[in-house]
C-alpha cells in the first residue's frame, strides 16, 4: 500500500514538472517571437523615416528651360502677350543654375531651411540675363531606405539683371518667385547622397523704369539636373 502511494506521489510530481517545463519554453518562445518582431518593426521604422534633428546641405547644377512668357502690358507681343515654345527659345535659351541648400529636420520626415542659387541666360540677341535667388524651403520627405524622395516647395526673393550687348546700360528687378520642386536621392552611406532634381520656377518681372514698365511679365522656367547630398549631423 505504502509502495502504491509513493509511485502515485512520484508520477504526479513527475508530471508538475514537465508541465511547467513545457510553460517556461512556450512563454520563452513567444517573448523571442515577440521581440523578434518588435525589432523587425524597429528596423522598418528606422529604414522609413528620416529624424527630427538631421541636418543636411545640398549641392545642385542643372539647367534652366525657358517654357512660357505672358507679357501683362504688352499683347503685341507673341500671341496676345503670350510666348510659348520655339518662340520663347529665340530669345532665351537655355541657361545654366547652381544652387546650395541648407536643411534642418523639425519633425520626423519634415524639413526646412534655405536656399542661395544662382543662373545665367544668354538671349539670342546677346544681351545677358543673371538670376540670383534667396528663399525659405519647406520639404516632406519620403524615405525607403536606400531611396530618398523630398517634395519641396521654396518661396522667396530674386535678383533679374539684364545687360544688354553694346551698351552700358543694364536693368536690374527684384520680384518674388515660388519653387515647386521634386528630388530622388540614393543614399551610398550614411553621410552622403546622390541623384537628381527637378523644379518649375515661376518668376513675376516688374520693373520700376518706366521704360521697361511694359516689359512686366510672368515667366515659367523648367529646372532640372543633378544632385549631392551631405548629412552634417544625424
Amino acid at each position: 500500500m505504502k509502495k502504491n502511494i509513493l509511485l502515485i506521489i512520484l508520477i504526479f510530481l513527475s508530471s508538475f514538472f514537465t508541465f511547467a517545463d513545457e510553460n517556461d519554453s512556450s512563454t520563452t518562445a513567444e517573448t523571442e517571437t515577440s521581440s523578434e518582431e518588435e525589432a523587425s518593426t524597429n528596423e522598418k521604422n528606422i529604414d522609413n523615416t528620416l529624424f527630427k534633428g538631421e541636418h543636411q546641405l545640398c549641392f545642385a547644377l542643372g539647367l534652366n528651360v525657358p517654357m512660357f512668357t505672358k507679357f501683362l502690358y504688352d499683347n503685341s507681343i507673341g500671341d496676345n502677350g503670350l510666348i510659348f515654345g520655339p518662340d520663347m527659345y529665340q530669345r532665351i535659351p537655355v541657361g545654366g543654375m547652381l544652387g546650395l541648400d541648407y536643411k534642418f529636420a523639425i519633425a520626423d520626415n519634415f524639413l526646412v531651411g534655405g536656399s542661395l542659387e544662382g543662373g545665367l541666360f544668354s538671349t539670342t540677341g546677346g544681351n545677358t540675363h543673371t538670376i540670383a535667388a534667396l528663399s525659405a524651403s519647406f520639404t516632406y520627405n519620403i524615405r525607403r531606405w536606400p531611396f530618398d524622395i523630398p517634395l519641396s516647395i521654396n518661396i522667396g526673393a530674386y535678383l533679374n539683371t539684364l545687360k544688354l550687348k553694346d551698351s552700358q546700360l543694364s536693368y536690374t528687378s527684384a520680384n518674388i518667385f515660388i519653387k515647386p520642386q521634386f528630388a530622388f536621392y540614393w543614399n551610398i552611406n550614411q553621410d552622403w547622397a546622390f541623384g537628381f532634381n527637378t523644379s518649375m520656377w515661376m518668376l513675376p518681372e516688374f520693373y520700376a523704369d518706366e521704360a521697361k514698365k511694359n516689359d512686366a511679365a510672368m515667366s515659367f522656367y523648367w529646372n532640372f539636373g543633378l544632385t549631392a547630398r551631405y548629412r552634417l549631423k544625424r
